[in-house]
């Protein structure tokens, strides 16, 4: 990993159980640059870790849309 980690929270629709932030995760997590996700069942957020000189913020909004889930916004 670069030495500047930036963090990105994403308010995620269709979030709706343990599962679906697992599931996410997992996604995520297989991007290269990922350091660490979290996710937020009662806010229907995730929040990533991640070295932007490997990974942009776009990269890690497809993710999560292509495990079928909607991004509504993004905050850094």
């Amino acid at each position: 990993m670069g030495e500047a980690l930036e963090t990105a929270t994403l308010r995620v629709r269709g979030i709706t159980c343990v599962d679906c932030v697992s599931r996410i995760a997992t996604g995520l997590r297989r991007l290269p640059g990922v350091a660490k996700v979290t996710g937020n069942l009662e806010r229907g957020s995730v929040k990533v870790v991640f070295d932007p000189g490997k990974v942009p913020v776009a990269d890690i909004v497809r993710a999560v849309e292509d495990t079928g889930y909607r991004v509504e916004g993004v905050e850094t």
